[in-house]
């Protein structure tokens, strides 16, 4: 009876919660270099949220790999590429 109640709260609160990471990630891109600290992060929070509450690992390994792919050309290191 709990999950009946409780299940529309829960999908608001994940809505909600993926549209504040998508702004914020948002702006850290406007505001931030590729290896800000709080940027990376962000990115990082935001692949496991992907993971862990949306089960959704294929979103979390790509906006990783499109953080790290960011940053390595940021850089400009060859190595970052042998993934």
């Amino acid at each position: 009876m709990f999950d009946v109640f409780c299940f529309p709260v829960i999908t608001a609160v994940v809505e909600e919660s993926e549209k504040s990471y998508q702004a914020a990630l948002d702006v850290a891109k406007e505001k931030m270099q590729r290896t800000h600290p709080i940027r990376l992060g962000l990115a990082l929070n935001y692949s496991v949220f992907f993971y862990e509450i949306q089960n959704a690992p294929d979103r979390a390994c790509q906006l990783a790999k499109e953080v790290m792919i960011a940053m390595c050309l940021y850089v400009k290191a060859d190595v970052c590429f042998d993934f």
